[in-house]
C-alpha cells in the first residue's frame, strides 16, 4: 500500500482527505461546524499569520524548508505535522481530524490535538 500520493496543488486536494470525526457530545455539534469552516478557511489562506506566540516559535528544518510566502504553506504544514510528510496521503487514504470537546488546560499553546493520523477510507 502506496503512503503518500501528490504534492500538494491547492488547498483543496487536503481538504478533500480530511475526514472529521465529532466529538459525540450533541451540544457541540455547532460549535464543531464552525471550527471546521474556520480551519477550512485558514488552510485556504496564504502565508502564515503573523502572531506574536507563533513567531516566538523556533521552526524545524522542514518547516522552514517551506517558502512562508507559498500560498499553500498552511496546507503543507498542516501535513507536515498530521502525517510527517509534504505529500499528500495515497488515492483512498484519509487524514483523521477527531474534534475533542477540552484542550487541557496544561497546554501553553493550542496544539492540534485534532490529528490521529491516517486511515484507509472505508
Amino acid at each position: 500500500m502506496a503512503m503518500a500520493a501528490d504534492r500538494v496543488k491547492s488547498p483543496q486536494d487536503l481538504i478533500d482527505r480530511l475526514h472529521w470525526i465529532s466529538s459525540g457530545n450533541t451540544d457541540l455539534l455547532t460549535s464543531e461546524a464552525i471550527y471546521r469552516k474556520a480551519f477550512i478557511r485558514y488552510l485556504k489562506g496564504s502565508g502564515i499569520p503573523r502572531h506574536p506566540t507563533v513567531a516566538k516559535l523556533e521552526l524545524t528544518d522542514a518547516e522552514k524548508s517551506i517558502d512562508q510566502d507559498d500560498p499553500l504553506v498552511r496546507s503543507l504544514m498542516f501535513l507536515m505535522y498530521a502525517t510527517g510528510t509534504l505529500l499528500l496521503p495515497a488515492s483512498g487514504d484519509v487524514i483523521d481530524v477527531r474534534l475533542h470537546p477540552v484542550i487541557p488546560v496544561s497546554n501553553s499553546l493550542i496544539r492540534s490535538h485534532m490529528t490521529d493520523g491516517l486511515r484507509r477510507k472505508v
